[in-house]
């Protein structure tokens, strides 16, 4: 079932022509590769948010006006800890992407529940909401002179996600490096032991800017969002 919300200062009308939805569909996944079947997904755009429950199979389908969206996911005792790149949504043709979530702790004794995430974005007057983000999602990093290094991270990069036992950021070439891992454009995935990750590239060698969101932080920020939607009758 899906739920759509236009977000206020974007009130429909009447006379507000139809506008044409894209279909976007994809798997939730962990990073085992096993399927998260009833993963609550939700799209959220600045002019509107629509939800839909991925099936036993783990997979979704929702339609989408074309737009930049943040995707959004809660798993089993609405667990919060997930955060991506935001995808561009185009009705040139159907968007597919598998969407992995990171492991959490749901136990009494946890002093976290999931992993950290770093942002990198363009910085200062430049910066625009839908300029492209780099996200990587990790449960160690080491902050070094020359480079930072994450371990057992996940990168996000509009369409790509790679998921590595290392990856590293120099700060002097302004290069990512991924080890041990694989590398996904949409569905397509490769395999790699070392690969240099030119995705970002444009972002990286920019006035760029690093926030770092903790997982209780960010778990905050997507527990509001979601009561924000529960009240607007999107997710039940």
């Amino acid at each position: 079932m899906c739920g759509l919300l236009i977000l206020s200062g974007y009130a429909a009308s009447a006379q507000t022509p139809a506008v044409s939805e894209c279909l976007f569909t994809g798997t939730v996944f962990n990073l085992q590769d096993a399927v998260l079947s009833g993963s609550l997904v939700i799209l959220r755009s600045a002019e509107a948010a629509k939800s839909t429950v991925a099936d036993e199979g783990g997979k979704f389908r929702i339609k989408l006006v074309p737009g930049i969206y943040e995707p959004l996911i809660a798993q089993g005792l609405n667990v919060w800890n997930y955060m991506r790149s935001p995808i561009n949504i185009s009705c040139n043709s159907d968007t597919s992407l598998n969407l992995y979530i990171m492991p959490e702790c749901v136990s009494n004794g946890c002093s976290r529940i999931g992993s950290n995430f770093d942002v990198f974005t363009k910085n200062g007057k430049i910066g625009k909401s839908k300029d492209p983000k780099l996200v990587i999602a990790y449960f160690e990093r080491q902050k070094r002179a020359k480079n930072i290094v994450y371990y057992n991270a996940i990168s996000t990069f509009g369409s790509f996600t790679i998921q590595a036992k290392e990856i590293s950021f120099d700060r002097k070439t302004r290069k990512l490096v991924a080890r041990n891992g694989w590398i996904e454009d949409g569905l397509s995935r490769q395999s790699f032991d070392e690969r240099t990750v030119d995705i970002a590239d444009s972002l990286l060698r920019s006035d760029f800017k690093l926030t770092t969101t903790s997982d209780m932080a960010n778990a905050r920020r997507l527990k509001k969002i979601y009561l924000d939607l529960k009240e607007a009758k999107i997710v039940e």
